[in-house]
C-alpha cells in the first residue's frame, strides 16, 4: 500500500538522500572543449513537453576564453507544449547560442514527434535553423554522452533498498506453499514445476550510495550492454553496448500517452502529477482481483496457495461488479500505474534473458516520481525472485534510475551537433592543407 510503513520510510530517506545530493540536479558540468561544439542548445519537443538543455549567457566568456580542461554547465528546463511560447521566450534570456560564422544562421538539432510542429516557433524565437533527429538516435545517444562524462552518483538515484525484503520474502513464502500443496495434493498434476523451494539470495543492491569512485564515470563501471527503457509519452527499449552502438530491441504501445489517456477517461484529469498523488493515497486491491479474491476453501485444491499469498492476477478485474459510486479514483489510479509498470517490467525481464544483459536504465518523465521508482523496484524484485525460484537459476540483473531521464533526447541533440561540428572542422582543416 502506498500509505505503509515501508513506503513512508523509503520515500522520507529517499527525499533526505535526493535533497543533500541534488542541490544542483537540473545542471550537469562538462568539459569547454566539447560544449564549444554542441551549438549551446537542444531540444526534445515530445508529445506532451518541450525540453531544452542549454549553456546560459553568463557562461559566455567561460566558453569563449577558458583553457581546455575547464568545465562549464549545461541546464536544464522543461514546459508543457502548450505553454511552448513562453518557456521558449523564457530559455531566450538565458541563452547562449555559439555561433562560428555570424553571418549565417546556425544549425542546432531538435528531436521528438513534436519536433517539425514547433520548428517554426524556435527557429523565430531563436534565429536559429532547427534541424530534426530521429528520437530513435538522441536517446541513447544522449544516455551515452552522459555516462561518458558523469559518474554513476551524478546520473542515477539512489536505489530504494527497503522496497525489496517484502516481495523477496512473498516469493519465497509461495514457493513453500506451493511445495506444501503439491506434495500433500497436487502430486499428479501435470503443471508441477517446483520439486522443492530454494532459498533465494538476497537482491543485490545498487552500488551507487556504497563507496563508490567518484573519478570513474558510468562508462567505466562495468554497466555495459544495458538495456536502456524511455518511458515518456511512448515506451521503447534500447540494446546500447560499451563502445555506445545501440540498436532499437522493443517497443510497447503501453506508455505516458496511454496512461494518461486512461486516466482522462476514467479520472476525469489530465494532469500527471494529480493522477500520481492519487495513486500514493489507493489501495488497488480494492479494485484489482488477486488470487485469494479467487479460490474457494471447501472446493478447491489451490486454496492453499491462493489464500496465503497475495498475488495479482486481474487489473481492475472487480471494477465490473460494482457501481460506479463505490469505486475511489485512488484506487483506480493506483491500479493503473500498477499496470503500466508491470507491462514495462514484463517487457525487461524478457530482453535481458534474450540479450543476455545485466544492467537496465529506467528512464523518462515517469521515473521522475517516487511511487514510480518504488513500484517499479518492488515488480522487479518480485519479478527477479521469482524467475530464481522457478527456473533453479540465480537471476542477476540489476536495475537503476536515470535523475536526467527526461532530458535524454535533448542530450542526444547537442551531442549530435558536436559529431556534425567535429566533421565540418575536419574537413575545413583537410582543405586548407590541400
Amino acid at each position: 500500500m502506498a500509505h505503509n510503513d515501508v513506503y513512508q520510510k523509503c520515500k522520507q530517506l529517499d527525499e533526505v538522500i535526493v535533497s543533500r545530493k541534488d542541490d544542483k540536479r537540473w545542471s550537469l558540468e562538462f568539459p569547454i572543449e566539447i560544449l564549444r561544439l554542441c551549438g549551446g542548445l537542444g531540444v526534445d519537443s515530445g508529445s506532451s513537453a518541450s525540453k531544452f538543455v542549454y549553456i546560459e549567457s553568463c557562461d559566455a566568456d567561460l566558453v569563449a576564453n577558458a583553457p581546455s580542461g575547464t568545465k562549464c554547465k549545461l541546464h536544464m528546463k522543461s514546459f508543457p507544449n502548450h505553454e511552448i511560447s513562453e518557456g521558449s521566450d523564457s530559455i531566450k534570456r538565458q541563452l547562449h547560442i555559439i555561433r562560428h560564422d555570424s553571418s549565417q544562421k546556425i544549425d542546432l538539432m531538435s528531436s521528438g514527434v513534436g519536433g517539425h510542429t514547433f520548428h517554426a516557433k524556435l527557429n523565430e524565437v531563436f534565429n536559429v535553423n532547427m534541424v530534426n533527429v530521429s528520437e530513435f538516435d538522441s536517446a541513447p545517444s544522449g544516455f551515452f554522452f552522459l555516462a561518458k562524462y558523469h559518474s554513476p552518483r551524478a546520473l542515477l538515484y539512489p536505489f530504494i533498498e527497503g522496497a525489496i525484503e517484502v516481495p523477496i520474502q512473498k516469493v519465497l513464502e509461495y514457493g513453500q506453499v506451493c511445495h506444501q500443496a503439491y506434495l500433500s495434493k497436487l502430486t499428479n498434476s501435470p503443471i508441477v514445476g517446483i520439486e522443492k523451494a530454494g532459498k533465494i539470495p538476497k537482491w543485490p543492491t545498487q552500488f551507487v550510495d556504497k563507496n563508490i569512485d567518484d573519478s570513474k564515470t558510468l562508462t567505466d563501471s562495468d554497466l555495459f550492454p544495458c538495456i536502456l527503457v524511455t518511458l515518456g509519452s511512448g515506451n521503447a527499449y534500447y540494446h546500447i553496448d560499451e563502445d555506445g552502438k545501440y540498436r532499437m530491441a522493443d517497443m510497447s504501445p503501453r506508455g505516458g500517452r496511454f496512461f494518461m489517456s486512461l486516466a482522462s477517461y476514467m479520472l476525469g484529469t489530465d494532469d500527471f502529477n494529480e493522477v500520481i498523488n492519487l495513486a500514493e493515497q489507493g489501495d488497488n486491491a480494492n479494485v484489482d482481483i488477486f488470487s485469494e479474491d479467487i479460490v474457494d476453501e471447501s472446493a478447491d485444491d489451490y486454496y492453499s496457495l491462493g489464500s496465503r499469498i497475495e498475488l495479482l492476477c486481474m487489473s481492475m478485474g472487480k471494477v465490473i461488479f460494482k457501481n460506479n459510486d463505490e469505486i475511489k479514483r485512488e484506487d483506480l489510479a493506483r491500479s493503473l500505474v500498477l499496470a503500466v509498470i508491470m507491462d514495462m517490467v514484463h517487457h525487461v525481464q524478457m530482453l535481458a534473458v534474450q540479450l543476455k544483459v545485466k544492467h537496465v536504465f529506467f528512464s523518462g518523465s515517469f521515473m521522475n516520481r517516487f511511487l514510480v521508482r518504488y513500484l517499479t523496484t518492488v515488480e522487479m524484485a518480485r519479478r527477479n525472485a521469482n524467475f530464481t525460484l522457478m527456473n533453479n537459476l540465480e537471476s542477476d540483473l540489476r536495475y537503476y534510475f536515470m535523475k536526467h531521464g527526461p532530458y535524454l533526447t535533448a542530450f542526444g541533440c547537442l551531442a549530435a551537433k558536436i559529431q556534425l561540428t567535429k566533421k565540418a572542422l575536419e574537413e575545413s582543416n583537410s582543405r586548407k592543407t590541400e
